[in-house]
């Protein structure tokens, strides 16, 4: 094996640690991105499918109808299911489940095979690309300086 010099053992020390402090970088960056988007696009499916899990509710028992059950409930100082659905409807919590948010396990799904592997390889192609382009940097500087050292050194030999 050729013997490295100095400045290529600092430039492959500087050269690994650099891979690894920005891969580490990159990818905590890219998954917090990724969960900011997720949990955005989450949420307004989530909003649209309370929607239409309300709107379908209402439709099938109209407020006028639950109005009755509970002012009659409260007569007889028993809570049923209608009060605590009266209780939800006033409050404006109403929460579909996940079965009723097709679109929302899709996305989960998505999210949870995918944001890993695109996080990986892009913490991967900035760790990489920026290497290869300070070794190709280094390189280059070098050539030149040696270029130009040598049309110095073949001038003053010609004189």
């Amino acid at each position: 094996m050729a013997r490295l010099g100095g400045w290529k053992r600092i430039g492959i020390i500087a050269s690994v640690v650099w891979f690894l402090g920005a891969g580490i970088f990159t990818y905590n960056g890219m998954e917090k991105y990724q969960r900011e988007q997720f949990n955005a696009q989450f949420d307004l499916l989530w909003d649209k499918a309370a929607d239409k899990a309300r709107d379908k509710y209402l439709s099938e028992h109209p407020p006028e109808d639950l109005t009755k059950i509970y002012a009659a409930n409260k007569q007889q100082t028993k809570t049923t299911e209608a009060d605590q659905e009266l209780e939800r409807l006033a409050s404006g919590t109403f929460t579909p489940d996940l079965v009723v948010c097709k679109d929302c396990v899709l996305l989960k799904e998505q999210f949870l095979t995918n944001h890993r592997r695109i996080a990986l390889e892009a913490s991967a192609s900035v760790a990489f690309t920026t290497v290869a382009l300070a070794w190709g940097l280094a390189y280059l500087i070098l050539f030149l300086v040696r270029w130009v050292k040598r049309g110095f050194i073949n001038a003053e030999n010609s004189n």
